[in-house]
C-alpha cells in the first residue's frame, strides 16, 4: 500500500484548507481534534483514512506555526512606505515603465523574498543593495495582493519605488549569485548566436524566459494547448535526464553521480519554481533508485517531491504552476493505461503495434502521446478554464504535430551555446539551421490557433455547463465500471 501517498493527500487537503478556508488563523484546536479522529480511526484498523486524517492534522498544525512564527506581524507593512534597504537576488529586467528584479528585504528579524519595480532605467545586478523609499504591497492572505501568484512562488512583499533610488554595487562576486550569472550569460549568448525571429523561442525553451515572446506567439502557443513546452517543467527535466543517461553510457553510478548535482544546478539557474522542483525531486529519486537496486514508484515519488515543497513553504499548494505540474502527473498515473488499451482496441492497433518495424513504432508514439495528453488533460482542464479562462480543443493535435521535435531542438540549443562558446561563427550556423525547426513549431500553433472554435472561453456560462455535464458523463462511465461502454 502506498501510505505516503495517502499520508501526501492529507497534507495537502491541510495546507489547502489553512490558505484558503481559515486564511492565516491559528487553528490548533482544529488540528488536535483532527489528530484525535486519526487516533480512533486507526483504532478500526481504517489505515488509508487514517493516514489522510494523520496528514490533514499535520497539514493544518504546521500552516498555523508557519504563519504564527514566520508571517505574523508582516500585516503592518501592508500598504506602508519607508526609507529600506533591498538586496537585489537577481538582474533587473527591463518593463514598460523602468525595471523590474527580485529581492529580499528584512523585517523584524526576518528576511522575505520581495519582487522590486523601479520607474526609473538602472542597471542592477545580485548582491546590489538598493536604497530609498519603497511601498510594500503584502502577498501573503490578509494583504492587498491575498490569493495572488506571488505567494505561491515563495515571493511575499510587492517593493514600489518612491522617489530616487539609490545602487550600491556588489564588492566581489558572490557565489551564493552565480546560478543567476549563468543564467545570464546563456541568454547573452542565445541573443547573439540566433536570428530576432527565434531568439526569443529559443530563451524560452531552454530557460523558461518567456518576456521576449511576442503577444501573438504566446496566445497562439496557448490557444493551441503547447504552452506548456516554454514553460520549463517536467518535460524539460525528463529531457535533461535523457541525455545525461546517454552521456554516461546508461552507468547507474555515472548517472546518479553526474544527474543530480545537474539537475539541481538546472533547477537554480531557471528559478526554483514548485514544478521545477517537483520534476528534479522525482527525477533524482528515480536515478537513487537506479543506483541502489531499488524500484521506483512514480505516484510515491510524487508525493514525496510535494511534501518536499510544502515542507519549505505550505502556501505553495496555491501555486498555479505546481497544481497543473501535479495535476498532469495525477491524470497520467491514473488514466494513461486505461486510455492507451482503449486506444489500442481500434482498428487492430494493438496485434499492428508489436514488433520494431517502423510502422509499429509510429503507432505505439501516436497512441502514447494522445494517451498522456488526454489524461494529461483530465485533471489540467478544470485547472486551466478556472485560472486562465479558457480551454483549448486542439491541444491533442498541437502536442502530436510538434511535441516529437522539441527534444531536438532543446539539444540543439544547448549545443548552439556550447559551440558558440568555443567559436562563434560555427554556433551561428547552427543556430539558423535550428531556427527552421523553431519556426515549424511556431507556425504550427499560429495556424491551429487560427482554427474554428480552437479554444473555448469561461466568460460564457454556456461553456462553463458544458464542462460541468462533460465530467458528470466522465463520472458515470468510471462508476459503472465500463459495463456499457456504448453509453460513453
Amino acid at each position: 500500500m502506498r501510505r505516503l501517498v495517502w499520508f501526501a493527500i492529507g497534507i495537502c487537503a491541510g495546507c489547502a484548507m489553512g490558505v484558503y478556508a481559515f486564511g492565516g488563523e491559528m487553528f490548533l484546536w482544529i488540528s488536535l481534534a483532527v489528530a484525535m479522529a486519526v487516533v480512533s480511526v486507526l483504532c478500526f484498523r481504517k489505515k488509508k483514512l487514517g493516514l489522510i486524517l494523520l496528514g490533514l492534522a499535520l497539514g493544518l498544525l504546521y500552516t498555523s506555526v508557519y504563519y504564527g512564527l514566520y508571517l505574523s506581524g508582516t500585516g503592518k507593512y501592508d500598504g506602508q512606505a519607508f526609507e529600506t534597504v533591498i538586496t537585489a537576488t537577481d538582474y533587473s529586467q527591463q518593463t514598460d515603465y523602468g525595471i523590474q528584479t527580485e529581492g529580499k528585504i528584512s523585517l523584524d528579524g526576518k528576511t522575505y523574498r520581495v519582487r522590486i519595480y523601479i520607474n526609473e532605467q538602472l542597471q542592477v545586478e545580485p548582491g546590489d543593495e538598493l536604497k530609498g523609499n519603497f511601498l510594500l504591497r503584502l502577498t501573503a492572505p490578509g494583504g492587498s495582493k491575498e490569493l495572488s501568484y506571488y505567494q505561491g512562488e515563495g515571493v511575499w512583499f510587492i517593493a514600489y519605488a518612491r522617489g530616487v533610488i539609490t545602487v550600491a554595487e556588489e564588492k566581489g562576486e558572490d557565489i551564493r549569485y552565480l546560478p543567476q550569472r549563468l543564467r545570464r550569460a546563456v541568454l547573452g549568448r542565445l541573443e547573439s548566436l540566433f536570428p530576432e525571429d527565434t531568439v526569443a523561442f529559443a530563451k524560452a525553451l531552454l530557460l523558461g524566459d518567456t518576456e521576449e515572446l511576442s503577444y501573438e506567439q504566446d496566445t497562439a502557443l496557448k490557444i493551441s494547448g503547447i504552452r506548456h513546452i516554454v514553460a520549463v517543467s517536467g518535460s524539460h527535466v525528463s529531457i535533461l535526464f535523457a541525455l545525461i543517461y546517454t552521456m554516461a553510457g546508461k552507468r547507474r553510478y555515472l548517472t546518479a553521480f553526474l544527474g543530480i548535482p545537474m539537475l539541481l544546478l538546472f533547477a537554480f539557474v531557471v528559478g526554483l519554481t514548485p514544478s521545477i522542483m517537483r520534476a528534479c525531486v522525482m527525477q533524482s529519486l528515480m536515478m537513487l533508485a537506479l543506483l541502489f537496486h531499488r524500484e521506483y514508484d512514480p505516484p510515491s515519488a510524487l508525493a514525496f517531491a510535494v511534501l518536499v515543497i510544502l515542507g519549505t513553504n505550505p502556501i505553495a499548494i496555491t501555486s498555479v504552476s505546481l497544481q497543473l505540474s501535479v495535476g498532469c502527473m495525477i491524470g497520467i498515473f491514473a488514466f494513461s493505461a486505461s486510455v492507451t488499451e482503449y486506444l489500442m482496441s481500434f482498428g487492430k492497433l494493438k496485434k499492428k503495434s508489436k514488433g520494431k518495424s517502423f510502422r509499429a513504432k509510429l503507432i505505439r508514439w501516436i497512441v502514447g502521446s494522445v494517451s498522456v495528453t488526454l489524461s494529461a488533460m483530465v485533471v489540467t482542464t478544470p485547472l486551466c478554464a478556472a485560472y486562465f479562462g479558457m480551454v483549448s480543443l486542439i491541444s491533442v493535435p498541437a502536442n502530436l504535430l510538434t511535441l516529437w521535435i522539441i527534444s531536438f531542438v532543446f539539444y540543439g540549443i544547448m549545443l548552439v551555446c556550447a559551440l558558440g562558446a568555443i567559436w562563434i561563427p560555427l554556433g551561428r550556423v547552427l543556430s539558423w539551421l535550428l531556427s527552421l525547426p523553431i519556426r515549424y513549431v511556431l507556425a504550427i500553433s499560429g495556424l491551429l490557433a487560427r482554427f474554428p472554435l480552437a479554444a473555448v472561453y469561461t466568460d460564457s456560462i454556456y461553456i462553463v455547463l458544458w464542462l460541468v455535464l462533460s465530467y458528470c458523463i466522465l463520472l458515470v462511465f468510471f462508476a459503472q465500471k465500463r459495463k456499457y461502454p456504448g453509453r460513453f
